[in-house]
């Protein structure tokens, strides 16, 4: 990957960044520049920073990096409670689904090359990533089922028949529920946390 450069004050005029917004002399920007394809330039919007996808000029790797980084939002979300099993699980499907895909683009790249080339470098490096692409969906696919058999407690009542909390003495109704809906709270997180980790994905393909 091509290393992206920050200048803190542009000495001229840098052009339009791909949010719309000009980089105008005294700006701050990055850039960065590939052998082949020219120089591109941000502004230092936050919503600007380059992804991995925006630092390669191979469309393979370009749509696995952006899977990546869908895989890592996918288990963030389900980390901060920000979805729910069934979403995390849908997306991670999703995601196994375009895996395969990629890997089709690949092997239908290398049966209609000619025979001679598939046994060379580009052939098996086809050959390679397909076969990488459907070995990481069938990774994701074992993720899905951490995800959806992860159980979450929503209701106090429940939790405390399958995890009594012992009342402390003067305790008041109030407080008592409070701690209850805290230490079930608690155990949702360790249960979110460590059904995400178990979920991890590497999807590095070369």
């Amino acid at each position: 990957m091509p290393r992206v450069n920050i200048v803190k004050k542009a000495q001229k005029d840098q052009g339009q960044c791909k949010c719309g917004a000009e980089i105008k002399r005294g700006d701050g920007y990055r850039w960065w520049k590939f052998r082949y394809g020219g120089r591109r330039v941000r502004c230092m919007k936050p919503g600007c920073t380059p992804r991995p996808s925006d630092l390669t000029q191979s469309e393979f790797l370009g749509q696995l990096y952006d899977m990546e980084d869908a895989l890592q939002a996918a288990l963030d979300d389900f980390r901060n409670g920000t979805s729910d099993p069934g979403d995390c699980a849908s997306a991670l499907n999703d995601l196994a689904q375009q895996l395969r895909d990629l890997g089709s683009e690949c092997q239908d790249k290398f049966d209609n090359m000619p025979e001679g080339l598939q046994q060379g470098d580009t052939g098996q490096l086809l050959e390679t990533r397909a076969q990488e692409c459907e070995s990481k969906a069938d990774e994701l696919e074992g993720a899905v089922s951490e995800i959806e058999s992860v159980e979450l407690h929503d209701d106090t009542e429940k939790y405390l028949a399958d995890n009594p909390v012992g009342r402390e003495e003067k305790e008041s109704d109030e407080d008592y529920q409070k701690r209850v809906q805290e230490e079930m709270d608690e155990g949702n997180q360790e249960t979110r946390d460590e059904a995400a980790s178990n979920a991890e994905v590497d999807l590095s393909i070369d």
